[in-house]
């Protein structure tokens, strides 16, 4: 199967090296219940349990350990670095984080609403919001353009969700978020819950980028004070 992502390529890379790779799923993907999208620390407690279980499966395995991971997975990275004190009998070393998602602030939201190729993402974070809030009503944060789609965000993977399901949504701020979506409770919640690099991580960090996105969803001429934040939290970049 062709490796669209790159992501076998670099565990391919790890393995060869030597190193045993976990790749765990998130809460939800693979079992019951709504993915907890965006939860940082949700994200970063499924990697943290996932090296745990592979010790326990594999007990030669070293008790050192790293976590890698792009976007998402660069948001979980980060995460499991800030709560590594969590992982029994784990030594953590560090994290490397590829254009990892940063903490979704109220501007985030804004500028993603208008942009065709990255307003999907608002239904992603609106089943992400329900996951941990059930019965949240998604009509309280996304607009018209995907409240009736909400069913398919719920269950597509990235490729169906982005090209079939929202292909024809011409998203503008004002369609896709509702109208009051910065004063709902569950939504600020789930904004701060997507809080990262604001805690001291217990390792160093090497978020990475390709020049043109270097941080998810921030450009990069911004780059510089996200890192900044990560400095004033003692994470060493």
């Amino acid at each position: 199967m062709a490796d669209r992502t790159g992501y076998v390529d670099v565990i391919k890379n790890l393995l060869d090296q030597g190193y045993l790779v976990t790749a765990p799923d998130y809460e939800g993907l693979g079992a019951p219940g709504l993915h907890t999208y965006l939860n940082t620390d949700s994200q970063a407690r499924a990697m943290i349990y996932a090296v745990m279980a592979a010790r326990a499966l594999v007990p030669e395995a070293g008790a050192r350990w790293a976590a890698v991971g792009h976007s998402q997975g660069g948001q979980s990275a980060i995460g499991a670095g800030e709560l590594a004190a969590e992982g029994r009998g784990l030594t953590y070393v560090g994290a490397v984080a590829f254009a990892p998602g940063t903490a979704i602030t109220a501007n985030v939201l804004i500028g993603v609403a208008g942009l065709k190729g990255w307003a999907p993402y608002l239904g992603y974070m609106a089943v992400g919001i329900r996951a941990t809030h059930p019965g949240f009503d998604y009509g309280r944060f996304v607009g018209a353009d995907f409240l009736n789609l909400m069913p398919s965000a719920e269950q597509d993977c990235w490729d169906q969700w982005f090209i079939n399901d929202t292909m024809r949504v011409n998203p503008t701020p004002a369609t896709a978020l509702s109208a009051n979506w910065q004063q709902d409770p569950a939504v600020l919640e789930f904004m701060a819950a997507s809080d990262v690099g604001s805690r001291t991580g217990r390792g160093p960090l090497l978020p990475a980028g390709n020049g043109r996105r270097a941080l998810l969803g921030v450009p990069t001429v911004h780059t510089a004070s996200v890192l900044a934040r990560y400095a004033g939290a003692r994470t060493r970049v």
